[in-house]
């Protein structure tokens, strides 16, 4: 999703992600989610909004997937759960 939008640094957050998960170390994924890459200010994965409604929503719910995958390996950080309650509750406004 990041990359077909031309994301490419948060994109790259996201590999290397899902590669410390995919090589099972555990203490970098920990890491990795953990981190103002994903959950920060201007320039993180969360701060990116594609223009569209649907994309947007799409990428809410990849965020909170996320979190909650986290959550049941016992991983919680939390900005990640604070912005997807957030998220949740955006999911109900009716026009978004």
């Amino acid at each position: 999703m990041l990359r077909a939008a031309d994301y490419p640094a948060q994109a790259a957050v996201m590999r290397k992600l899902r590669l410390a998960i995919e090589r099972g170390d555990i203490a970098e994924a920990e890491r990795r989610f953990s981190s103002g890459d994903i959950w920060g200010g201007a320039g993180s994965v969360r701060d990116i909004s594609f223009m569209s409604p649907e994309a947007d929503r799409r990428s809410w719910r990849l965020l909170i997937r996320l979190v909650r995958t986290f959550a049941v390996a016992g991983i919680n950080y939390p900005p990640a759960t604070e912005s997807a309650s957030i998220y949740k509750k955006w999911l109900k406004l009716p026009g978004l």
